[in-house]
């Protein structure tokens, strides 16, 4: 016997009914219940089950034990295991069910068995595309095709998609296909197909008496000889001998001269004799062509080719000078004349037939142009609404966030070809910016850099490029700055000397040893240490930091570009003064004084308010102020970038990015003039 074909299960094997009732473990009970289904006795199965043996588990090829038993042919074990209630519809690693692999196998009871199951599906396809109507097809298994065949539902036309092979195309010989084509849905794989071997399938059905399939594959083409016809029953033979008889009508026969040449013919044409002998001399396949008139015939013998170089006209006329020699009253004279007015009146229909068509293929060609108008004014006209929309919701951040690139790459090359005028260079720089701060480019739009207008924005462009470009760098290094993974890049260095923290975790990283929490004694110090010496000076990082802050300048108010100005300011004048000595805020308290009135420092000390004394990045003093007020607003202006609706925002947005110092003096250095 051969080979079982199917996936196989990696089970231990079992030797005996006391090994398996020995073993404890629910693993070894499962691991048992495989070999019992395909090599052991009935029994041992149902000892196992009741050993807590679970009937529906599958094993790490995916195969259960309805698989095994299915493969091996094992009747008994497949309508105990039925019995028990398992699961059929279960597929193993190469989605294959047990009626797959009984099929394959040729399993004609078991494939029995299983299809009087409940719940079985019986056109399931395995990962190689077969179902198991296909796997019996490849396999030769006649018996297992009839059972399939005979049951509800099964489709005959599944197959693998890429291969396209289906039931029939796999079918290993004659006699499968003949039962596959007694199924309506088959006889597609044969028509049309000229790799199919009608002939053969016709023999093999007239064989097996299949009355249906040789009409089914007479129809698709098939040919019938006198062998053929002998072959069949009483019934077969009269369908047979009628399409023998019928097929050797369809034949054009190889006539005598006088069928053959063009002089010969057209004297058959001139009488309704003649036509009805030419008739049925050159009758076309399939035809049941009885009209006899002189132009049906004429054109008959045209398509047939058996009439060249000539037309009705030219016959007209020939038979018009061939009367003329003939006298009034000779019959020969009458048969030509009528034979000329019998061509005249078929070149007439013809030449209406013609012009109709031709009025009829310009009327229509009309209507396909009027529809094509119709469909481009329709579509033209959708378009400009979407480009109108699109335009209306620029000033509009939610809307114009929300615009989808299709609508912007149609308004983009909508403008692009316009003119280059201030107010279309101020939408088209509103449509690029939201463009390409989706990630994508001018060439991703469709549009030609040369058109004036585009090129009028090549430095915008640009820019805005960069900018974006710069934002999704910064964005893209984000993470936790407390992290020593942070600190191996210079992309990561540069972002962690952004905030306090991220210093603080540079210094611990490498133990440096810095006075200042200052990016440059940070940058000394790793130079000092050999790292980042070219990757990363204080000049390379100022522009980097300064071309950063430029990409995020229309957002002034946020973290990034707070963290950004503060940073410049630490890398090119230290970090802020944040005290200063008793005699040093005693004289520059002095010069301020000097510049206010008694009204301005009455107001000053005016209450239990707390004085600041406000310097500049040089440590000059600005001004006095009520410290605990600016303070606060400082620390709002850091928290929400928001301007703080007081007079001293150049105070409060300088002191937040670092460039100023806020500074708390004591009220006794101030004194009333």
């Amino acid at each position: 016997m051969a080979e079982p074909v199917g996936t196989e299960g990696v089970v231990p094997e079992v030797n005996n009914t006391n090994t398996t009732t020995n073993q404890e473990s629910a693993g070894n009970v499962q691991a048992a219940l495989y070999n019992v289904v395909r090599t052991g006795k009935l029994i041992n199965l149902k000892t196992l089950i009741n050993k807590g043996a679970n009937v529906n588990q599958k094993n790490i090829k995916g195969m259960t034990p309805l698989h095994y038993a299915a493969r091996e042919g094992r009747l008994d074990m497949v309508e105990a295991l039925l019995g028990k209630g398992v699961d059929v519809k279960l597929v193993n690693n190469d989605n294959q069910t047990a009626l797959h692999l009984a099929a394959m196998n040729g399993r004609t009871e078991v494939v029995k068995a299983l299809l009087g199951a409940e719940r079985i599906n019986i056109n399931p396809i395995d990962k190689f595309g077969r179902t198991p109507l296909t796997s019996a097809s490849s396999g030769g298994h006649t018996e297992v095709v009839k059972l399939l065949l005979n049951k509800n539902g099964i489709d005959v036309t599944l197959g693998n998609p890429n291969k396209k092979l289906t039931p029939f195309q796999a079918a290993k010989n004659n006699e499968i296909k003949v039962l596959l084509l007694e199924k309506d849905g088959a006889i597609n794989s044969v028509l049309g197909n000229t790799n199919t071997n009608k002939q053969a399938l016709l023999r093999q059905a007239i064989t097996n008496q299949k009355t249906s399939v040789v009409q089914k594959l007479i129809n698709a083409g098939a040919k019938v000889n006198k062998t053929l016809v002998n072959l069949g029953n009483d019934n077969l033979k009269k369908l047979l001998q009628r399409t023998f008889d019928r097929q050797q009508n369809m034949i054009i026969p190889k006539l005598g001269i006088g069928y053959n040449y063009n002089e010969t013919l057209k004297k058959y044409l001139r009488t309704k004799e003649g036509r009805r002998a030419l008739l049925g001399s050159y009758k076309k396949q399939k035809s049941n062509f009885n009209n006899n008139s002189l132009g049906s015939v004429f054109n008959l013998l045209k398509r047939s080719e058996k009439l060249t170089n000539i037309s009705l006209n030219n016959l007209s006329t020939e038979y018009t000078q061939k009367s003329n020699l003939y006298n009034e009253g000779n019959e020969r004279r009458a048969e030509l004349v009528q034979a000329a007015a019998n061509a005249t009146a078929a070149a007439k229909a013809k030449a209406v037939a013609r012009n109709f068509k031709t009025v009829l293929q310009t009327k229509v060609a009309e209507r396909k142009e009027a529809n094509a108008n119709a469909a481009a004014k329709a579509k033209a006209k959708e378009e400009q609404e979407t480009i109108n929309k699109v335009i209306n919701s620029l000033n509009n951040p939610i809307k114009s966030k929300n615009l989808t690139n299709n609508d912007l790459k149609l308004t983009l090359k909508n403008l692009s070809t316009k003119n280059s005028t201030n107010n279309n260079q101020q939408i088209m720089k509103k449509l690029l910016k939201i463009w390409i701060e989706k990630g994508e480019t001018v060439n991703s739009a469709g549009i030609s850099k040369n058109l004036p207008l585009v090129r009028s924005l090549e430095s915008y462009i640009a820019n805005i490029t960069r900018n974006y470009k710069l934002r999704q760098n910064y964005t893209s290094t984000s993470g936790n700055v407390t992290q020593s993974y942070f600190y191996n890049t210079p992309e990561g260095i540069k972002k962690a000397l952004l905030t306090n923290n991220g210093r603080k975790g540079i210094i611990k990283s490498y133990g440096l040893d810095v006075n200042k929490i200052s990016i440059p004694e940070i940058i000394n110090g790793l130079h000092g240490k050999g790292k980042f010496k070219t990757n990363i000076t204080k000049q390379s990082l100022k522009r980097y930091y300064e071309e950063l802050r430029e990409a995020f300048s229309e957002n002034p108010g946020s973290v990034a570009y707070r963290n950004l100005g503060a940073a410049i300011n630490n890398i090119s004048k230290g970090p802020a003064t944040t005290s200063i000595g008793v005699a040093n805020a005693n004289a520059k308290v002095k010069e301020i004084l000097s510049k206010m009135s008694e009204e301005q420092i009455a107001t000053l000390l005016n209450g239990n308010t707390k004085i600041g004394l406000v310097l500049k990045s040089n440590g000059s003093p600005y001004k006095l102020v009520n410290y605990t007020k600016i303070n606060k607003a400082i620390k709002n202006f850091k928290a929400t970038g928001k301007n703080q609706n007081l007079n001293n925002n150049d105070i409060i947005t300088n002191a937040a990015n670092g460039t100023w110092s806020l500074v708390e003096v004591s009220k006794n250095l101030i004194k009333p003039k």
